[in-house]
């Protein structure tokens, strides 16, 4: 039966259950399959066990086609709910100094209300319920946000946010809110736009990856690579899938509030840079098509500065620096006494909830 987790102002999460759910483990391999992973997914057995059902959470909506053509379909026999969050008026402002490669306004939809009724009418002739929360994140995603729509643990996040702003802020709330919880799968969309950009296999310097560390660090959490290129199984990073369509990292989530989180990334800076240029060289991979069409820039007050139109003459591929090294350790960065207080929070509820 679902139990419910209490945050620090009183709002109650509805927690599920994990175990090894079959109906589940099937739900989350047909969302990899279609959404690039890989053509099989063997976590370990211990990861199996901690897959839980629950919601299916996906930040970054713009047309769609996700919602209705993967995620709807593939989750449609655990009968979650999904739930869409996206402001509807295109990409926003990035930080200053902070690199981007989409144009402010990208993604802008034309009719915000028609379209989410589209979609839920769509939802629901899949016998599916669906929500949405309609605002740029720094707005729309309050403190009670979770208790006042009864939002439960996330089966699922959906991290299709582009920018490091956007991706943190929706991570951060996640976990504050304890919708993200143990056995929660994390899918980014976007891990590999901007390394493929801009040619550079560190993809700890940009947008969803750079979030990523920064949230595994801030909320203790252990993740495990679950899918996709973030680990090479016999030197493959999607055994037997097409180049075009390898392109997603999926996470697990091992544990929450360690004093020695892991961010799951086992790639080496080599192996990185081995997948880019596998992907480069297919001229109809994601990762091609991200090298010629998303130049990296980040603005300084009102000004554009390091613009970067990436073409086939970009600096190539180095497997020199970190060869054969992990691209960054799994340990933590020194954590400070704030954070310790956090973890130490955070540790004794986990403890508490799997009793």
């Amino acid at each position: 039966m679902p139990s419910a987790e209490e945050s620090e102002d009183g709002c109650r999460v509805e927690r599920t259950q994990t175990g090894a759910d079959q109906k589940q483990f099937a739900a989350i391999t047909s969302m990899v399959l279609y959404m690039g992973g890989a053509t099989w997914i063997k976590p370990t057995e211990a990861a199996q066990l901690l897959l839980h059902s629950g919601d299916v959470y996906q930040f970054g909506v713009a047309s769609g086609s996700t919602l209705t053509k993967v995620l709807s379909k593939s989750f449609e026999p655990v009968k979650p709910k999904l739930w869409g969050f996206d402001s509807f008026e295109g990409m926003p402002a990035e930080a200053d100094n902070v690199t981007t490669a989409w144009k402010v306004g990208e993604f802008k939809q034309a009719d915000p209300e028609k379209l989410m009724e589209r979609l839920s009418a769509h939802i629901a002739r899949m016998g599916l319920q669906m929500g949405f929360v309609r605002g740029f994140y720094s707005q729309s995603l309050t403190a009670d946000l979770a208790c006042r729509r009864s939002m439960r643990a996330a089966a699922y996040l959906d991290i299709d946010c582009d920018i490091y702003t956007g991706a943190t802020q929706a991570l951060e709330w996640a976990f504050t809110s304890q919708v993200v919880q143990v056995g929660t799968v994390i899918g980014y969309d976007d891990w590999w736009v901007m390394p493929c950009s801009g040619s550079d296999p560190d993809v700890w310097k940009f947008g969803e990856a750079k979030a990523h560390l920064q949230i595994a660090n801030m909320f203790g959490v252990r993740f495990e690579c679950l899918a996709g290129p973030c680990t090479t199984r016999a030197g493959d990073f999607c055994a037997g899938i097409p180049p075009e369509s390898c392109w997603r990292p999926y996470f697990i989530v091992r544990e929450i509030g360690s004093a020695h989180p892991a961010h799951g990334f086992t790639l080496s800076t080599a192996d990185a840079g081995r997948f880019m240029r596998e992907q480069m060289g297919n001229p109809n991979s994601l990762c091609a098509n991200a090298h010629k069409k998303n130049p990296l820039w980040s603005r300084v007050g009102d000004q554009v500065a390091g613009a970067h139109v990436a073409t086939a003459s970009a600096r190539p591929l180095s497997t020199k620096a970190g060869a054969g090294a992990a691209a960054l350790p799994p340990t933590p960065q020194p954590l400070t006494p704030s954070h310790v207080s956090k973890l130490a929070k955070l540790a004794k509820r986990q403890q508490s909830s799997t009793a």
